[in-house]
C-alpha cells in the first residue's frame, strides 16, 4: 500500500499531473442529468398539451399560465380524461395520467425553473382525490400473467401450422419464433435482445461479438451446440461485469423441434452468412465433439453485426418485433396476447423453483430482492390442499391454473362476421361516415377522405373487439378440427396455398416432431428454415405454370410473374389443340374438351374436392386458387364446365355471385322470410334452411363471397350500374399487361377489386376463339 499523502502534496500532485489544464465548467451554474432523446420528446409533448390547453382558454402566455394552480388543476382533468384505457379498460391506469403530469413539471422546470412544491403539492392532490376517481381510473397496473410453456406452444401452432399470414419475407417468421424462444429461455427484458424504443439510436442489443457460439461435449460424449450470451440489462450499462449471461443449447434429449432454440438461429446464421468459415448444415453438424470441458468455438464473419438486423441494416428496434408478436397472439385467438414480460415472468417462477435466490437475481438482472417478490411471484404458487392433508404436493395442478391468467379462444373471430358487419351498417354512426364520404367531391383532398376512412376502420376494429369479448368459446368436441368451415378465408387461406409453399408444407409436421438436432428429421426442419431465410417470396413457383413446363418452348425466368406465364402456354396449345384449360385447383393443363368435362366431374360427383372457400385466393402475389360460384356450383341443370367455371379476375367473379344470388333468391322467386337452402354441394350445406338473408350471411361466412356488391360508376355517385356479363371476353388492347405484385402488403382482395389488367390469365373458351388476333398482339409485346 503507497503511504498516506499530506493534503498539500495530494493537490500538488494533481496539478503536475494536469488538473490546471482545463476548468471549463467550473462555475456556480446547476448541472442537468443526461436525458435520453425519447424522454425529451414526451416532456415536449406534455407541454404541447399544456400550450394547446392554453390556446383553447384565450391565455396567450403558457409559460405565466404554468405557475397558475386553477390553470394546472384544469391541465390535469383534460388529461384525465383524454387519455384512453388499455387491455380493455375504458378509463387509463392512475400511472398514465401522472406520467403526463411529472413529464410537464420536469420540463417547466428544465426551461423555465420549478414550479413551488406548495403548488404541484395541491394539484397532485387534486389529481388523485377528485379527477381519477370521477374518471374511474384504476390504482393499480396491469395485472400480473404468465406465458407458461402451453401459451409458447400455441403460438408455435399458429405460426407453423395454420398461419396465414404474409411476411415481407419468409426468413422473418423463423426470426421472429427464434427470438421467442430466445426471450422465454432467457427471462430477457425486450430491450435487452433488441433496441428498446425508450432508448431510440442507442444500439442496445445483442450483437455477434456478445455472443459464444461453439460445440462442447455433451453428458452423452456427443457433440452439442451451445451458445452463451451476454445482455445489457437495466440499469446496468455501467457496470458490464455484472451482465447477466444466459444458455441456448440443442440439448442431447428427444423433445419436440418446435421447442429447439438452436434450430432457428443456426438456420438464421447458415442463411445470412453469420460464419466465418461454415457454409452449409452438414459442415456445422459433422464436427467432432471436442475433449471433455473444452468448447470449440465458431467464429463470426462480422463480429459487430447485430444478431437481429433492422431494416436499416442496424439492430432490429423492439417495436418491429412486438408488432409482430402482438399480431401473431391475435392470430392465435388471444384477445390480449402474451408479451414478453410474461414469458419473463413465468421464467422467474421456474428459475425461483429450481435454484437459489441468487441464482434467481443474477438472471433476472434484479439487484434486491423484493422486486421478484412484488413485481413476479404468483399468488397461487402452493398446494395448500396437499399440504394440509399430508399428500405429495402437485405443481401440475397450480401450473395449469396459472395457464388462465391469459385467457384464448381458438376460434377467436379475425374480422367481423356478415351478420355483426351488417348490424354495423345499420348504425347511425357508420351511416353518417358514409354520407361524408359521398358528400365529397372529386376534388376534395385525400387527407380529407383518408380521415374518414381511418374513422371507419376504428369503429370498425371497436366493434370486432367488443365482439370477440362477448364471443362464446365452444367446447372441446370432436369437430374442433373442422372449425375453418364457420371462420371464413382467413383460416383457410394457408391450408388452400401450402402445396405452393413445400418447406412450410413439411414443416407442418416435422417440427412438432419429437426428436433431436442431429436426427433426420431434425435435419429436414433445418434445411428448411435455412431454405426459408433465403426465399424473397412466400411462393417461389406457382405449380403447373413453372418455366421449365411452359409449353410454348420459351423459358422464363422466376423473377416474372406466374401471371403472365400462362398466356403464352395456353396460345401455344390452343394453336395446337384447339383447345386449353388450367385447373388451378388441381395444376394441371387439359387440351381436350372432352377431358376437361370429365376433370370437372370428378370434382363434382368424384374423389375430387370442391372448395368450400368460393373467392380467388391470392397469397404470396401468385393465384393460388380461382373463384368459383357457390349458386352454380351445385346446379345440376349446368354442365359441369359451368359448374367449375373459374374466375380469375377478382371483379368479374364478385359480379356474377352477386348476379346469380340474386336471380336465385331475390328476384321473385323468394321472400325476405321464406326458406331457403344453400346450393353448395358440400354436405353440411345441404343441411342449411334458413332465411334468405340468412343465407346471404353463410354465404359470406362459409364461402367468402359478398352478394351484395354493387359497383358506381366514376362520373355519377349513387347512380347503379347495370352488372357487366362474365361470360363476355376479356377487353383487348394494344399495350401489354401489367405483372401483378409480388409484395405480400398489397390489400386483400375482399377490400377492394384488382385492377383489370393484373391478372390476363382468364378460361373463357369462347374468348379464346373470337379473340385470338387480339391476343397475339399483346403477347408480342411480353
Amino acid at each position: 500500500m503507497p503511504p498516506r499523502k499530506e493534503p498539500k502534496a495530494f493537490l500538488q500532485g494533481a496539478h503536475v499531473k494536469g488538473s490546471g489544464r482545463s476548468r471549463q465548467g467550473i462555475n456556480g451554474n446547476r448541472v442537468a442529468g443526461t436525458l435520453s432523446d425519447r424522454t425529451k420528446v414526451n416532456y415536449r409533448k406534455a407541454y404541447e398539451l399544456f400550450e394547446a390547453l392554453c390556446e383553447l382558454r384565450g391565455k396567450k402566455d403558457p409559460v405565466k399560465w404554468a405557475y397558475d394552480m386553477e390553470t394546472l388543476k384544469d391541465f390535469v382533468h383534460e388529461v384525465t380524461w383524454g387519455i384512453d384505457g388499455q387491455y380493455g379498460e375504458e378509463a387509463p391506469s392512475e400511472n398514465s395520467v401522472k406520467a403526463v403530469w411529472k413529464n410537464f413539471t420536469a420540463y417547466v422546470r428544465q426551461y423555465h425553473g420549478a414550479i413551488p412544491l406548495a403548488i404541484t403539492g395541491s394539484v397532485t392532490n387534486y389529481l388523485e382525490q377528485e379527477a381519477l376517481p370521477e374518471r374511474g381510473a384504476k390504482p393499480y397496473k396491469r395485472k400480473r400473467k404468465y406465458a407458461t410453456k402451453h401459451h409458447c406452444v400455441h403460438l408455435g401452432r399458429q405460426l407453423w401450422e395454420a398461419d396465414w399470414h404474409e411476411y415481407k419475407t419468409p426468413g422473418r417468421r423463423v426470426r421472429l419464433w427464434g427470438q421467442t424462444l430466445g426471450y422465454a429461455f432467457s427471462s430477457s427484458r425486450e430491450g435487452e435482445i433488441l433496441e428498446s424504443s425508450a432508448r431510440p439510436d442507442s444500439g442496445r442489443g445483442v450483437y455477434c461479438k456478445n455472443i459464444n457460439f461453439g460445440i462442447f461435449r455433451n453428458e452423452l460424449g456427443e457433440a452439442e451446440i451451445g451458445l452463451l450470451f451476454k445482455v445489457d440489462a437495466k440499469g446496468m450499462t455501467r457496470t458490464p461485469q455484472k451482465h447477466p449471461e444466459h444458455l441456448l443449447y440443442e440439448g442431447f434429449r428427444a423433445r419436440p423441434l418446435l421447442l429447439n432454440p438452436i434450430l432457428p438461429l443456426l438456420a438464421m446464421c447458415l442463411a445470412w452468412g453469420l460464419f466465418r468459415d461454415y457454409t452449409t448444415d452438414n459442415e456445422i453438424l459433422d464436427i467432432q465433439a471436442p475433449l471433455e470441458g473444452e468448447v470449440y468455438l465458431i467464429e463470426w464473419s462480422t463480429p459487430n453485426a447485430p444478431l437481429y438486423k433492422g431494416w436499416n441494416g442496424e439492430v432490429q428496434t423492439a417495436s418491429s418485433f412486438d408488432s409482430d408478436r402482438r399480431a401473431l397472439g391475435k392470430r392465435a385467438g388471444y384477445i390480449d396476447p402474451p408479451t414478453v414480460h410474461d414469458f419473463r415472468a413465468e421464467g422467474l417462477v421456474q428459475i425461483d423453483r429450481n435454484y437459489s435466490e441468487t441464482q434467481r437475481k443474477k438472471h433476472a438482472g434484479h439487484r434486491g430482492s423484493r422486486t421478484h417478490h412484488d413485481y413476479y411471484a404468483p399468488n397461487n404458487d402452493t398446494d395448500g390442499q396437499a399440504a394440509y392433508l399430508g399428500d405429495p404436493v402437485r405443481t401440475h395442478v397450480v401450473d395449469v391454473f396459472r395457464n388462465l391468467k391469459l385467457e384464448r379462444n381458438p376460434d377467436l373471430w379475425q374480422s367481423l362476421p356478415a351478420e355483426k358487419q351488417y348490424a354495423l351498417k345499420k348504425t347511425e354512426e357508420y351511416l353518417t361516415i358514409e354520407k361524408k364520404l359521398q358528400d365529397l367531391g372529386a376534388s376534395s383532398k385525400a387527407e380529407e377522405r383518408n380521415a374518414l376512412y381511418g374513422e371507419k376502420r376504428r369503429l370498425i376494429d371497436k366493434e370486432l373487439r367488443k365482439c370477440q369479448k362477448e364471443q362464446h368459446r365452444q367446447p372441446p368436441s370432436k369437430d374442433a378440427l373442422d372449425s375453418t368451415y364457420y371462420m371464413g378465408h382467413y383460416r383457410a387461406r394457408f391450408a388452400r396455398a401450402s402445396r405452393m409453399m413445400p418447406e412450410r408444407q413439411r414443416l407442418v409436421t416435422n417440427i412438432f416432431e419429437v426428436a433431436t438436432l442431429r436426427s433426420k428429421v431434425g435435419r429436414e426442419v433445418l434445411r428448411d428454415m435455412t431454405a426459408l431465410c433465403s426465399q424473397k417470396h412466400e411462393i417461389e413457383t406457382r405449380l403447373g405454370l413453372e418455366p421449365s413446363k411452359c409449353h410454348c418452348g420459351h423459358l422464363h425466368s422466376l423473377e416474372v410473374d406466374d401471371s403472365t406465364n400462362r398466356r403464352p402456354s395456353r396460345r401455344h396449345l390452343v394453336e395446337l389443340q384447339g383447345f386449353a384449360e388450367f385447373c388451378f385447383l388441381c395444376d394441371k393443363w387439359f387440351s381436350n374438351m372432352r377431358d376437361w368435362e370429365e376433370h370437372c366431374k370428378s370434382h363434382l360427383y368424384g374423389s375430387l374436392e370442391v372448395p368450400v372457400q368460393c373467392d380467388p385466393l391470392i397469397y404470396g402475389g401468385t393465384l393460388v386458387a380461382p373463384g368459383l360460384c357457390p349458386g352454380c356450383i351445385g346446379d345440376e341443370t349446368l354442365p359441369a364446365t359451368e359448374q367449375m367455371k373459374q374466375y380469375t379476375r377478382h371483379n368479374l367473379w364478385k359480379d356474377h355471385v352477386s348476379s346469380c344470388f340474386k336471380q336465385r333468391f331475390v328476384k321473385g322467386q323468394h321472400g325476405p322470410d321464406d326458406i331457403v337452402g344453400c346450393t353448395h354441394p358440400d354436405k353440411r350445406c345441404k343441411q342449411l334452411s334458413v332465411s334468405v338473408l340468412q343465407l346471404r350471411f353463410h354465404f359470406q361466412d362459409v364461402h367468402c363471397t359478398e352478394v351484395d356488391h354493387v359497383r358506381h360508376s366514376r362520373g355519377a355517385k349513387g347512380v347503379k350500374r347495370s352488372l357487366p356479363r362474365t361470360d363476355l371476353e376479356e377487353p383487348e388492347g394494344n399495350c401489354a399487361p401489367k405483372r401483378s405484385r409480388r409484395s405480400p402488403h398489397s390489400r386483400d382482395l375482399m377490400a377492394r377489386p384488382l385492377p383489370g389488367e393484373q391478372y390476363v390469365f382468364i378460361d373463357e373458351i369462347e374468348r379464346m376463339k373470337g379473340g385470338l388476333q387480339g391476343q397475339a398482339m399483346r403477347l408480342d409485346k411480353l
